[in-house]
């Protein structure tokens, strides 16, 4: 972790940073983002699980804060990291098509409240639906 602790700003070491990112639930904002991921993990099979941000809102509201980077990615690591990445909604320092993720403080709860769909992929193929709000598909 050489390479990160590099990376680090605000007196944060290695330990104080995977502690920040264990500390959250992650979405991607983008479909060309998710797909990206998928691709990098494509042998092993992933459940997607899409949901209603305004959902997502009503259910963590205060909780949820924005980054502009891929906060996880340890294979081309740029960027600088620190208490300053994560930032609440309101206080974004970056306009929106900045935004990489989006995150939910703590833990999610009432996932089945705010999931429009779940489907089983394997790379960029989708191999079938598990869910499907009726709502969500029309």
């Amino acid at each position: 972790m050489p390479k990160l602790a590099k990376l680090l700003d605000g007196g944060m070491t290695c330990e104080d940073w995977l502690h920040t990112l264990n500390g959250r639930v992650y979405f991607w904002c983008r479909e060309a983002r998710l797909e990206t991921f998928l691709m990098a993990y494509r042998d092993i099979e992933q459940d997607v699980i899409t949901i209603s941000t305004p959902r997502l809102i009503d259910v963590a509201g205060p909780r949820i804060e924005l980054a502009h980077l891929n906060t996880g990615a340890t294979r081309f690591m740029t960027g600088r990291r620190g208490p300053e990445t994560f930032q609440p909604v309101d206080k974004f320092a970056y306009p929106p098509s900045r935004v990489v993720e989006v995150t939910c403080l703590d833990r999610l709860e009432g996932l089945e409240e705010i999931a429009n769909r779940v489907e089983r992929v394997h790379g960029a193929v989708r191999i079938k639906t598990l869910f499907e709000r009726a709502e969500a598909s029309g």
